[in-house]
């Protein structure tokens, strides 16, 4: 991203509303923050209920979370920074789990006038370190005075240093993108321009163009992202923009993609986010699309990103579906992912014969002799009379000494392929005998 992008980020975000100073709209979006989670939360909640005498402390040590999170929220709104010792101290000897969510309410609370403290408190502290609890602090932080992350050093992977290939925590770098977009000062697209960590640079410029999307709207984001040259990453911003708006509006992502070729835009990987973000919701509409419109590589990875969320979807109608569209080459990917995707989503707990039926249905030969073989492994381990029945069925299919290997899978899988079979015997039993 360039010039071009950094015109627009500053053309749309000038009218961001004038700035407190530091410590009062520190303080004053703080209070904002916690009260709009206290009303959510509040309004949740199975009852309306004051919270307990005693303070922070017996808040902490109350047995409901939604209650807990909620009184804690509306103590620490009203709480001044001259009592972070006593409240951190409370929050040290509380009886909740490392980085519980109410760590979160805390970081949230102490990084919006103290965020360096904050987040060295997630080094030092066991109740600290949590995932979210250093995301909340650095979107806070991000927030508040988003110059602070220019250097990057807050973002460094740990685990990395010394690596001749260091690189930034992904999940840090989205909270800082969202963060830094709250704030609504510049700079944002540069800093992300500026990364040098690939994987970072794209989870944080995913998580940008989706608070675009949610700050601007589906239309203009698309249009701005759109508008942009291929020097400043016009394929994967719009690539992007168009899978964050296809999990709401699919119907208008594929329209905008239809502009997009008509401007002779390279749109690759374009139809895949779409439908792997429509698969998410609908994935027979997403199927239909795509058998459609697309055809060749670029349908088959599309047609198998829909089917895997297909199977986790509604496992049983994806069957049918398959078994109704016999035949079909193009749907080789979904049948695989069928197989393999499916079976590990639902812990085995699978029909064997109608998996070898689809493993089966393969059309191209490499592929099909690779699934139905992947599937006689794992059955053999709890019918293998059924398994070599198959084999003297089908004399030549497969070398004679591949059998050596029947039930030779990682032995997590083969704990989970015989949990699942005992359950059903039992199940069955149980129907048997009622």
């Amino acid at each position: 991203m360039t010039k071009g992008i950094r015109k627009t980020e500053a053309e749309g975000r000038d009218s961001a509303g004038s700035e407190l100073g530091s410590t009062q709209r520190s303080r004053a979006i703080a209070g904002l923050l916690l009260l709009t989670l206290s009303f959510f939360l509040l309004h949740c909640s199975s009852s309306e209920s004051a919270p307990p005498e005693g303070g922070l402390a017996a808040i902490l040590r109350h047995p409901d979370p939604l209650e807990r999170v909620r009184w804690t929220a509306e103590f620490l709104e009203a709480a001044d920074p001259d009592d972070l010792y006593e409240i951190q101290h409370v929050f040290e000897t509380a009886p909740l789990a490392r980085g519980d969510r109410e760590y979160a309410l805390f970081a949230h609370w102490w990084a919006s006038f103290d965020p360096r403290a904050a987040y060295d408190s997630t080094f030092d502290s066991l109740r600290m370190e949590g995932g979210h609890v250093v995301r909340q602090i650095m979107r806070t932080w991000a927030r508040n005075d988003p110059q602070a992350m220019e250097g990057y050093g807050l973002l460094w992977d740990r685990h990395t240093w010394g690596s001749t290939t260091p690189g930034l925590r992904p999940e840090l770098v989205e909270s800082v993108v969202i963060g830094w977009y709250e704030s609504g000062k510049p700079g944002l697209e540069a800093w992300l321009s500026g990364l040098k960590d690939g994987a970072s640079q794209s989870a944080g410029l995913k998580q940008y163009v989706t608070m675009k999307v949610m700050g601007e709207g589906n239309e203009e984001t698309l249009r701005w992202a759109l508008a942009l040259d291929e020097a400043e990453g016009r394929s994967a911003i719009f690539g992007t923009a168009l899978n964050v708006v296809a999990h709401e509006d699919p119907q208008l992502a594929i329209e905008w993609l239809d502009r997009a070729k008509e401007l002779g835009a390279d749109i690759q990987a374009a139809t895949r986010r779409i439908a792997n973000a429509w698969g998410h919701h609908d994935p027979p509409a997403a199927a239909a699309w795509l058998l459609s419109s697309e055809t060749g590589m670029e349908q088959s990875r599309s047609l198998r990103a829909v089917a895997r969320h297909w199977v986790r979807w509604d496992y049983e109608g994806f069957a049918a579906w398959l078994r109704e569209r016999e035949g079909e080459g193009r749907l080789d990917t979904m049948r695989t992912a069928f197989v393999t995707t499916g079976s590990k989503s639902r812990k085995f707990e699978v029909d064997w014969p109608r998996l070898l039926e689809v493993a089966e249905g393969i059309t191209e030969t490499p592929s099909r002799k690779r699934d139905v073989y992947w599937v006689l492994q794992r059955w053999y381990l709890v019918d293998e009379a059924a398994v070599l029945a198959w084999f003297e069925a089908n004399p030549g299919s497969y070398p004679e000494k591949v059998k050596q290997h029947l039930g030779n899978i990682p032995e997590k899988e083969s704990e989970l392929i015989k949990a699942a079979f005992a359950r059903q015997e039992s199940s069955a039993s149980a129907e048997a005998s009622s």
